[in-house]
């Protein structure tokens, strides 16, 4: 911040050189450990960019996101209001389908989640799955949305209804949408959840009466066991006691 503040002395607080000292004071302070200091360096740095182009403006809004991302780290509930600013202008602007967008929701499906507010959490999530796929592979400022992402959002999605909301027929849709963006994309052994929601799907469709469906499903679940654990294992063994 030393340097920040002779650069604001010289040449003025809304001064290129300034701005970028200031940025860069925010993830020296956080590895630091000054989590308070960081926050509060890029707040500085958003209430200038404020002043500088308007709370409309899109230069603001990417400044806020960043400030509720560097909040979210520590606080994520202290981040929601930060979030909720950049989706409401981007759904002003008609803006849904960018990784801002997608990010922002992103974000505030694990705020919600942690602050246990599941209707908006899920439709947090809702949002991110429509939206992502028009800007997957796309890179923002470093920034991007995967497939792999999206597949997550479906996951997580079936397991908020399913444990959640207790809608078995929601929860299946879901997971359906997950394994056949895995599939189309060669993307299972890259999925943290594969064997997880092999699992959860086949008992989807137990409870749904598609036994046939239930049985491939479960049957490819014991694979993945087999290959992760061995055939020997309690695991592996379990796979095969179907429960609706």
């Amino acid at each position: 911040m030393q340097i920040a503040n002779s650069l604001k002395t010289e040449y003025g607080e809304t001064d290129s050189r300034y701005l970028d000292a200031l940025s860069k004071a925010v993830p020296i302070a956080y590895n630091e450990g000054k989590v308070d200091t960081a926050i509060e360096t890029r707040r500085l740095h958003t209430e200038i960019i404020k002043r500088m182009y308007g709370e409309e403006s899109p230069e603001y809004i990417e400044d806020v996101w960043r400030l509720g991302n560097i909040i979210a780290n520590s606080k994520p509930i202290d981040s929601i209001e930060y979030y909720e600013k950049v989706v409401s202008f981007l759904n002003s602007s008609k803006q849904e389908g960018t990784v801002l967008f997608c990010s922002s929701q992103w974000r505030l499906y694990w705020a919600y989640r942690e602050k246990q507010d599941w209707i908006s959490a899920i439709n947090a999530l809702n949002q991110f799955v429509k939206n992502a796929p028009i800007c997957a592979g796309i890179d923002w400022k470093g920034n991007s949305i995967q497939h792999i992402d999206i597949a997550y959002g479906y996951f997580f999605l079936g397991t908020a209804y399913g444990g959640i909301v207790k809608d078995n027929e929601l929860a299946l849709n879901a997971y359906e949408k997950c394994v056949s963006i895995l599939e189309e994309k060669e993307l299972f052994n890259d999925f943290v959840y594969t064997n997880a929601v092999f699992s959860l799907l086949s008992t989807s469709y137990v409870s749904a009466n598609k036994y046939d469906d239930a049985l491939k499903w479960r049957l490819r679940s014991a694979e993945m066991t087999a290959r992760l654990k061995g055939i020997n294992s309690d695991d592996y063994i379990n796979e095969f006691k179907f429960r609706k």
